[in-house]
C-alpha cells in the first residue's frame, strides 16, 4: 500500500513537471507584453497557464522654487515617467479553481522624477523644496485681510495672521495646514475655511478689498505639496522670525508673504 502511494507521488511530480516544461517552451517562442493569459492547455484535467500582471510604481514629482520663474508660474523642467513591476506567473487550475500560482519571473523599471520650478510668490517660508502629492483643479475667489469682512477675526482657522499667501478650503477635500501651490496666485498654507467654501471651491488671501476685487473668481490649478520636514508643526512665530531675520537680503517683506507687485 505504501508502494503504491509512493508511486502515485512520484508520478504526479513527473505530470507537474511536464507542465512546466511544456508552458516554459510556449512561453519562450511567444513574444507578447500584454496583461493576460498567453497560453493554456491541458494534462490530467489540470490547466497551466502564463499569466503576467504590472503594477505601476507612482512617479515622484518635487517642486522647487526659484526666483527666476516669472510670478504665479509652475514651469515644467522634467515630466517624469512612471515606473513599472511586471511579474509573470505560472497559474495552475484543476476546473475553475486554481491551485497553485509560482513566480517564474520579475521585471523592474524604475520610475523617473518629474521636476517643476515654480515662482517664490505668496506665503514665504524658508523651504525652497517639496513633493507634490497631487495635481487638481479648482474653482478660486478672493478674500481680504479686513476684519469687516471676517467676522471681526484677523486670523484664520488655525490662528495664523491673515495675510497673501493665507487659503481658505474644505478640510473633506484639502486637510488643514497643508502647503499648496495654487497658479497663478503662489505658495499657500490652507489654514482657513469658510462658509461658503465646499468641494472645490478654493479662497484666496489678499492684503486689501482692492486687490480681492481685482482677483475676481476663476479656475485654477491647485499643487498639493508635501509638508517641509522641520516645518510640520507650523510654529508662525518661527517661521516669521527666519523671515524676518533674511527679509533684507532677499527683499521680502517681514510679514512672512511675498505679495505680487500691482500696477
Amino acid at each position: 500500500m505504501d508502494s503504491m502511494r509512493d508511486y502515485m507521488e512520484v508520478f504526479k511530480k513527473y505530470i507537474r513537471f511536464f507542465n512546466l516544461l511544456s508552458v516554459l517552451v510556449l512561453t519562450s517562442i511567444t513574444n507578447s507584453e500584454e496583461s493576460k493569459v498567453l497560453n493554456s492547455f491541458q494534462v490530467n484535467a489540470e490547466k497551466c497557464m502564463i499569466e503576467t500582471t504590472k503594477t505601476v510604481i507612482p512617479k515622484n514629482v518635487k517642486f522647487l522654487v526659484k526666483n527666476s520663474i516669472p510670478s504665479g508660474r509652475v514651469v515644467c523642467s522634467e515630466p517624469g515617467k512612471d515606473g513599472c513591476i511586471t511579474k509573470t506567473l505560472l497559474v495552475t487550475k484543476q476546473g475553475e479553481k486554481v491551485i497553485s500560482k509560482e513566480l517564474l519571473s520579475t521585471n523592474t523599471v524604475k520610475p523617473k522624477e518629474a521636476i517643476y520650478f515654480a515662482s517664490p510668490l505668496g506665503y514665504k517660508t524658508s523651504r525652497g523644496m517639496f513633493n507634490r502629492t497631487k495635481c487638481i483643479t479648482m474653482r478660486a475667489s478672493a478674500y481680504s485681510t479686513s476684519p469687516e469682512e471676517n467676522g471681526g477675526y484677523t486670523t484664520s482657522k488655525t490662528g495664523h495672521p491673515l495675510h497673501y499667501g493665507i487659503a481658505a478650503i474644505d478640510p473633506r477635500v484639502i486637510p488643514l495646514n497643508s502647503w499648496l501651490y495654487v497658479e497663478g496666485y503662489g505658495l499657500a498654507l490652507a489654514c482657513d475655511i469658510g462658509g461658503a467654501i465646499k468641494g472645490d471651491r478654493i479662497d484666496l488671501c489678499h492684503q486689501t478689498v482692492e486687490q480681492a476685487n481685482r482677483y475676481g473668481r476663476k479656475v485654477v490649478k491647485v499643487h498639493i505639496l508635501s509638508v517641509p520636514p522641520g516645518e510640520s508643526s507650523l510654529d508662525y512665530a518661527r517661521i516669521k522670525r527666519k523671515n524676518t531675520k533674511h527679509s533684507k537680503q532677499h527683499g521680502l517683506t517681514t510679514s512672512g508673504y511675498n505679495q505680487p507687485k500691482y500696477s
